[in-house]
């Protein structure tokens, strides 16, 4: 017969949970996502496109919005196209303009605003002609403050809205006034317009055309995104980031983290066709390193193309805004009802931007029947899909499961999902297999496990926690006791042997590894035995358990000091660094770069013996120097020094 602590050990390696490890396989098509793509004008419509379609267009003139009278607004001048789209869950993106030489009106304010007095000016480009008003003039401004609020009015916060344009300035409402510098505006009258379209869309995101270096440098400072008019030409994509690197060479690198970028082909059809047919590498490629989110008007001959141009159409789809797939996922299993789950995964974003809206990555449990019976929304930045830039990203959670009570034993289906909370809308699809008929992912299968009378917390396994809770209910007498494992309406010293008698038990087909004490409960374990010996009924369970309490003293101390791998690793931002120790003594973490200069140190103080590996009791890491600033990514190395030893393992830190 083997002894004690042998008997424990086997009990360890039979009943050990298993951390599931899955590689999902990746998908090479485009996917029908929101909020990204090819946005042709509203009057354009394929209900089929031969490439998903999630964004549309649409423009309106001043004139044509409050024709008759200030106030009297058509509505249907800027929506009358937008029907079918929004029936098929697309979204739109609009400008306001007020000199657009090819509208077909020569003015493009309304005649009630000329009637005021508001002073109009000729101009020409491109072969247009019109007549711009002076946005100078007081009565101007002052009717602009009132239509724009009225247009935010309707349109902030809009569901069916994914961006506004910010117009109203300049030909075209693109903030330049090429060629006719006679029409510029002072900055203070910039200014205005910019303020009118921040308190009108505080709810809704804003998008400012690149020309006007003070309006850009104006909305960038205050998080909104950037429209390039336009993309193609490789003169045209150099004035692009010319431009902005005038503005602040940290507008491309980092104003895409919070704001959508995009723009439209220059040229119109010829142009798209252009730039996919004879330089589509370098298209591609500036669309990328600019990270573009959308791109249109000028675009729609992409929703039908065939061979060549589709292949590289389906490619540009891919690279526009976000692309998300999960790598690997690794959870534990089994687990019992209320016990905690651990989730790990790398998320890899494809695209060329993450997602700019509050949806929700949604971890949950589907039962055989295909019904969700339980679910939960990380609350960690690095599950908020808004995070995601492109590259990898590491996510970990431990989620608390429900009780025995919501939750029975069985098996289930781990699922991930990213959905929008407030609307039933599809989840985003990923880039992987694996989606059923709801949009959740399925990942693997995980174990609940039931419980049994010794199990007294009901987490499907007999282990310390187990033995304590007795124990701190000795003396308890009554019905229906968590801790009257014999049931015999009292808690004394015959229930707590009793556990012992089970303990390293499962209490379902699940096996869930038994967790033993840590140094400071010896003390506890040696009361306990104490106790126990003086109960002694000599019968062979009583024995059992008696012989279990005694191998928990013994197993209680590990025989070495061990540094252990960190979890999880690779990471971002934070890690847990479990170590057993075998003697008493002082204990530091230090973490080092990869030159082996001292990042951040960890001063643990004097420990007792120990086995410290859960996230309660490891070292922890949240990814910061001794400053408090976010480490750069890249490989690191920590250190373990105690009075007697020094170990040394790598860690990653993703970025």
């Amino acid at each position: 017969m083997p002894t004690c602590v042998a008997a424990i050990a086997c009990l360890l390696l039979a009943y050990a949970a298993v951390a599931r490890d899955v590689t999902r396989v990746p998908l090479a098509d485009p996917l029908p996502n929101p909020y990204k793509g090819i946005a042709p004008y509203a009057d354009t419509f394929y209900p089929n496109p031969a490439v998903p379609q999630s964004l549309f267009y649409d423009d309106v003139t001043w004139r044509r919005l409050e024709p008759g009278a200030p106030g009297a607004f058509d509505w249907d001048a800027l929506e009358d196209d937008w029907a079918p789209h929004l029936a098929i869950g697309r979204r739109v993106g609009f400008r306001f303009k007020i000199a657009d030489p090819w509208s077909g009106d020569a003015v493009d304010v309304p005649s009630w605003l000329v009637d005021q007095g508001v002073t109009l000016r000729d101009y020409e480009i491109d072969g247009g002609t019109g007549k711009a008003p002076d946005w100078d003039d007081a009565t101007f401004l002052e009717e602009h403050d009132r239509v724009l609020a009225a247009l935010g009015e309707r349109y902030n916060g809009d569901p069916r809205v994914a961006w506004v344009d910010v117009g109203t300035y300049g030909i075209w409402g693109e903030w330049h006034v090429y060629r006719n510098p006679h029409l510029a505006g002072s900055e203070a009258t910039k200014q205005r317009i910019l303020d009118a379209y921040l308190r009108a869309f505080p709810d809704t995101r804003l998008v400012i055309p690149f020309d006007d270096d003070f309006a850009t440098a104006y909305m960038a400072e205050r998080g909104h995104g950037i429209r390039n008019d336009c993309l193609g030409p490789l003169d045209a994509n150099d004035w692009y980031t010319e431009s902005l690197d005038r503005v602040s060479t940290q507008i491309i690198p980092e104003q895409y983290k919070q704001a959508i970028i995009g723009g439209e082909f220059c040229g119109g059809t010829g142009g798209v066709l252009d730039s996919m047919a004879k330089r589509f590498d370098e298209t591609l490629a500036f669309v990328q390193a600019t990270h573009w989110s959308f791109v249109g008007p000028a675009g729609a001959v992409l929703l039908r193309a065939e061979g060549e141009l589709l292949t590289k159409a389906r490619s540009l789809h891919k690279s526009l805004g976000y692309r998300f797939r999960v790598a690997t996922v690794q959870y534990t299993s089994p687990v019992a009802a209320g016990e905690e789950l651990a989730v790990s995964a790398v998320v890899v974003n494809e695209g060329s931007a993450p997602f700019y809206h509050p949806w929700e990555v949604v971890v949950g449990l589907v039962d055989d029947a295909g019904e969700t019976v339980f679910e939960v929304a990380p609350d960690a930045p690095t599950w908020d899909p808004r995070n995601w830039t492109p590259g990898a990203h590491a996510l970990a959670t431990v989620v608390r499961l429900p009780d025995a009570v919501v939750l029975a034993s069985g098996e289930y289906t781990l699922t991930l999902s990213i959905r929008n909370p407030d609307s039933g809308e599809a989840p985003l699809f990923l880039a992987m297999e694996g989606r059923d008929d709801r949009g959740r992912y399925r990942i693997g299968p995980v174990g609940i496990a039931a419980a049994a009378p010794w199990d007294v917390n009901d987490d499907g396994r007999v282990d310390i926690i187990d033995l304590v809770t007795v124990a701190s209910a000795f003396g308890a007498t009554g019905e229906d006791l968590p801790a009257d494992a014999n049931d015999d309406g009292r808690v004394t010293i015959v229930d707590l042997v009793t556990v012992a008698a089970h303990f390293g038990e499962t209490t379902a087909r699940f096996a869930a590894a038994p967790r033993l004490p840590v140094a400071a409960q010896r003390d506890l374990v040696e009361g306990w035995l104490r106790l126990a010996r003086r109960a002694d009924d000599d019968t062979r369970s009583f024995r059992r358990g008696v012989d279990v309490l005694q191998g928990l003293l013994q197993a209680s101390t590990p025989h070495e000091t061990r540094l252990l791998p960190n979890y999880p690793n690779p990471f971002n931002p934070e890690t847990w660094m479990p170590f057993d120790l075998a003697a008493a003594g002082q204990v530091a973490v230090t973490v080092y770069d990869a030159r082996g200069r001292a990042v951040r140190r960890m001063d643990l103080g004097r420990l007792t013996p120990g086995a410290y590996r859960t996230t309660r009791d490891a070292a922890y890491w949240d990814g910061r120097n001794g400053q408090g600033e976010v480490v750069a990514g890249g490989a690191y190395f920590v250190e373990l020094a105690t009075d007697t030893a020094r170990q040394r393992r790598r860690l990653t830190v993703l970025k």
